[in-house]
């Protein structure tokens, strides 16, 4: 008889989770770790070994290292809390979490929120966002309601892959009127064909 042992660890700090990077100002959160994409709920702290977190994923990236640079790819994440240090959300952050459910801002200090920084999040049905994000980048929340059979049909959208939406998703958009959102970019919102409401400030361009 063959009998097998297997040792659990409690973790009880999420940074556990993370890949991260020392940047200018802080630190950068870069990955999931192979014990973080079987999380499905991950709370981001404010500072990781004495510096505060300032950054989700990457800026300006190339087109066709999307997946690659996806920080939170994942098949289980439901929830995620993103900590009041925070400044943006960087491109392609969350790029295709199909369960994602829930996003918290646990502070208003994000001023940016990347190119297709939540798309293929088929199951995320709210959003509130901060009242000092004055950007969303494009494809930020594009998506196919094909259930990932359909090709992109947009030639400006080939080279950023598939995007996935589930057809059951119903999703909200939901801004304050003191919102500083100015700049909305280009294909923000392809093919989200749930899309419930949104409501945009006054100063948008």
């Amino acid at each position: 008889n063959l009998e097998l042992y297997a040792g659990f660890e409690e973790i009880t700090d999420d940074s556990a989770y993370l890949y991260y990077s020392e940047v200018e100002g802080g630190v950068v959160i870069t990955g999931l770790n192979s014990v973080g994409r079987y999380q499905t709920t991950i709370g981001i702290p404010s500072a990781i070994g004495g510096k505060e977190v300032i950054g989700i994923g990457y800026k300006n990236v190339n087109p066709t290292d999307a997946k690659q640079s996806a920080a939170f790819t994942s098949t289980y994440l439901r929830t995620v809390i993103l900590p009041s240090t925070l400044t943006y959300v960087g491109d392609w952050a969350f790029f295709d979490c199909p369960e994602l459910r829930q996003v918290v801002f646990a502070g208003d200090k994000v001023s940016s929120i990347g190119a297709g920084a939540f798309a293929g999040c088929s199951s995320l049905e709210t959003l509130d966002l901060p009242d000092n994000v004055t950007s969303i980048g494009k494809f930020a929340f594009a998506g196919i309601s094909a259930n990932g059979e359909k090709k992109c049909e947009i030639e400006a959208l080939k080279p950023y892959g598939e995007f996935f939406a589930a057809q059951s998703a119903m999703f909200e958009l939901k801004l304050s009127e003191t919102s500083k959102l100015s700049l909305l970019g280009d294909y923000a919102f392809y093919n989200c064909g749930l899309f419930e409401n949104v409501k945009l400030s006054k100063v948008m361009r």
